[in-house]
């Protein structure tokens, strides 16, 4: 019986059949984290730039007089939306490359088992990789800064001496949780994304607080690594590397797209307007700091919700027009809950505070029932603590491990979106083609093992329509620390 691993076109078809049989609009179900709360849209290229509406919020145009139809009428209501674009250039590229290896004789007795068994492992595995790292660009800033080294010391842990190769790198501004061992990053000069001082490989990664000596974790221990060290003409050890030096993932420099870092800043321009001239305001969200202070939730929170309450009512009867019950106007499910982002630590300060108050009642999602859970979450299945309060619609707490540290965002979903500018949009992958083909086939001397490889990539833009439904507060602790 033939190979069936060699019909790499079978494999093709089959993962294109795994990917029409998910539905067009709703929320990521498929993805992680925070993504999962997001709803996808594919948005028609015109020209060379994408364009959308914008929810800006205007004063209404309704005036009260007692002079009649003979007066003067108050001046034209301005419409509540605002044409806005983005440039082809202003996605990021997300890339792939896909192997699958396997024993040439292995799956041979059932040949539509055997491609489909492949397909579903490659989609699987493209899956994760993908909602992995577009999870991670929502939190980092547009140069894809993982985090800041804190501290350099011997990998095991003594002090650090000249001339060495390998090394335990302390972190801070960034989430350990972003490392994990067989990584090659590059370490550039601080605030020099061009500057690359080295390249190195992740050995071992230490996530609490004392590393391999007395309190300097969490961080990495490292090695230098030859082939994208002598591509970058990096140094030969690691004698330069200092604190705030920035740690990133290989050849990635300024090419992520406006994550929240961006969208959070005022000073930070986006959607081809600048933020701070006059009648542009409604582009920033809400933004608190309280220095440095244990999180609590009744005064924090609380102080978000009175911020934001305003707009997430007006945003949503905008949103709804013309629509079905719990429907957007492009008929993708809205998600009633609002969104309380933010670290494990944060979320679980929160969580322990999860006791009714003045202001706030919580409940368990998993105690809501099943039409109402689908209401607040669509099919996330959200098992959190649900925040309850007069003025907003419910408040879910959900943490990210990879979100940004010391900052909680409150997150109106229904405003955030994903915009696609690649084949296929948010249902699959754009696959690279050549001479016809997206497979490459490789088998070894012998025949005893297939490989199939493959590249896949998706254009992708994180793109928020109302700005001011969202808040976020920063300079908050939690109480426990790791």
């Amino acid at each position: 019986m033939a190979n069936t691993l060699m019909d790499a076109t079978a494999v093709t078809t089959a993962m294109s059949e795994i990917y029409k049989l998910r539905p067009a609009k709703e929320q990521f179900t498929n993805w992680d984290d925070t993504l999962r709360f997001f709803n996808p849209r594919e948005i028609p290229l015109v020209g060379d730039a994408f364009h959308w509406k914008a929810y800006v919020q205007p004063m209404r145009g309704v005036r009260r007089t007692k002079t009649g139809a003979e007066g003067e009428f108050p001046a034209p209501r301005q419409f509540d939306y605002q044409d806005v674009s983005a440039d082809w250039d202003d996605l990021s590229e997300f890339q792939l490359t896909l192997q699958y290896t396997g024993l040439a004789k292995a799956r041979t007795r059932n040949r539509r088992g055997a491609v489909r068994e492949v397909a579903e492992q490659l989609v699987s595995e493209a899956d994760g990789d993908f909602s992995q790292q577009v999870n991670v660009a929502m939190h980092q800033t547009l140069d894809c800064t993982m985090a800041l080294i804190a501290t350099k010391v011997n990998e095991d842990g003594t002090t650090y001496t000249s001339g060495q190769t390998d090394a335990f790198l302390g972190i801070d501004n960034g989430p350990i949780s972003q490392f994990v061992k067989g990584q090659v990053l590059d370490i550039r000069a601080a605030s020099d994304n061009a500057n690359i001082r080295v390249a190195v490989e992740v050995n071992d990664v230490y996530f609490g607080s004392d590393g391999p000596g007395d309190g300097v974790g969490p961080g990495i221990v490292v090695t230098i690594e030859s082939t994208r060290n002598t591509l970058v003409s990096g140094d030969s050890d690691l004698d330069n590397l200092v604190d705030n030096d920035e740690i990133a993932l290989s050849a990635e420099i300024a090419s992520n797209f406006d994550g929240f870092p961006s969208w959070f800043s005022a000073s930070t321009d986006l959607l081809n307007i600048t933020r701070a001239d006059k009648g542009q305001h409604w582009t920033v969200p809400h933004l608190l700091s309280f220095g440095s202070v244990t999180f609590d939730m009744e005064e924090h929170l609380r102080t978000l919700a009175e911020l934001v309450s305003r707009a997430v009512r007006a945003g949503r009867r905008a949103r709804t027009k013309g629509a079905g019950k719990g429907l957007t106007s492009d008929g993708i499910r809205m998600t009633g809950a609002m969104l309380a982002l933010s670290t494990p630590e944060i979320s679980s300060e929160a969580n322990s505070q999860a006791g009714d108050s003045a202001r706030f009642t919580a409940s368990l999602a998993m105690t809501i029932d099943a039409e109402k859970r689908r209401e607040l979450f669509g099919e996330l299945g959200f098992d959190g603590i649900v925040y309850h309060h007069e003025s907003l619609p419910p408040i879910a707490i959900q943490s990210d491990p990879v979100a940004t540290q010391d900052t909680l965002r409150l997150l109106e979903p229904n405003s955030w979106f994903l915009l696609a500018g690649h084949q296929g949009g948010m249902k699959q992958p754009e696959r690279l083609m050549g001479d016809g083909h997206f497979w490459k086939y490789g088998q070894s001397s012998g025949f005893l093992v297939n490989r199939l490889v493959g590249g896949m990539l998706m254009r992708l833009e994180l793109v928020c329509d109302q700005p001011q439904a969202n808040a976020q507060i920063s300079g908050i602790t939690s109480s426990v620390t790791p």
